[in-house]
């Protein structure tokens, strides 16, 4: 295998991961910082509400809501993370290494699933707290995202190269036997 290619694959992966942490933590910070509108449609109309106009714990539970996602997330891309420290050490079919592909496609499997609950699930939280005067015209094929669609597609993608990688490890390990 040609470890000058994998270095510079490894390395553009982990220069990835670290944007995308840096965004991940970022992103929900400046929400808050920028005063974002909440804005949903009901009975045919906008409704509006700035961060700042809820209360403290309205505002708790929404960051609660972020940072459960976000928190698989960034243990999911911690796999990823160390599995370039594998590939870095040349443990390319190690179990080692399928166990991390697993991790971050179950990761992205769960991140998936409370994406597509957590719209709904804020939507009756503030309905019940009257933040909202009604429900939102909403449909339940409204709630799941392409985004979500897609992230699932990939951790299917990542379990089936876990088993790919699972094969090769196991011939990896006949061809050490036969030697």
């Amino acid at each position: 295998m040609d470890t000058k290619k994998l270095s510079k694959t490894v390395l553009v992966l982990r220069v990835m991961v670290l944007i995308v942490v840096a965004i991940t933590v970022v992103e929900p910070v400046l929400a808050f910082i920028n005063d974002e509108e909440l804005f949903l449609e009901i009975n045919d109309e906008i409704w509006r509400k700035n961060l700042s106009e809820l209360s403290d714990a309205d505002n708790l539970f929404l960051i609660m809501m972020i940072l459960v996602p976000s928190a698989v997330w960034l243990y999911g891309l911690y796999q990823i993370h160390r599995l370039c420290g594998l590939y870095g050490d040349g443990e390319i079919f190690s179990v080692e290494a399928i166990r991390r592909f697993r991790t971050f496609a179950i990761a992205l499997v769960i991140v998936a699933l409370i994406e597509s609950v957590s719209a709904p699930v804020l939507i009756s939280y503030l309905w019940s707290r009257e933040i909202i005067p009604d429900l939102p015209d909403i449909s339940f094929f409204d709630y799941l995202t392409i985004a979500e669609i897609e992230a699932l597609m990939v951790a299917v993608l990542f379990f089936a190269i876990a088993r790919v990688m699972e094969g090769g490890a196991e011939m990896k390990r006949d061809a050490e036997l036969t030697i």
